[in-house]
C-alpha cells in the first residue's frame, strides 16, 4: 500500500490477518497488471485499464475498512 504511507502503521498491525494479507497481495498484483497495460500503449487495453482501476479502488477500500475496524483512524 505504498500509495497510502500515512496508513502504514495500521497495515503493519494487520499483517497477521490472512484476509488482509490476501487483499494486499491482490492489490499489488492488480497494480502490476495496470502498469503493464498502461505502458503497453495498446488501444484495446483501455477497457481493461478501467476495470483494473476499479478493482484496485475496491481492494484499497477493503484494506482501509479492515484497518479502521482494528481501531486505526
Amino acid at each position: 500500500m505504498l500509495r497510502l504511507p500515512s496508513w502504514r502503521a495500521a497495515f503493519e498491525q494487520n499483517s497477521d490477518d490472512p484476509v488482509f494479507v490476501d487483499i494486499c497481495e491482490a492489490y499489488e498484483l492488480v497494480w502490476s497488471v495496470l502498469d503493464f497495460l498502461i505502458t503497453s500503449g495498446r488501444p484495446e487495453a483501455t477497457d481493461r485499464i478501467e476495470e483494473y482501476r476499479e478493482l484496485a479502488a475496491s481492494l484499497e477500500s477493503d484494506a482501509l475498512m479492515i484497518a479502521k475496524d482494528c481501531g486505526w483512524s
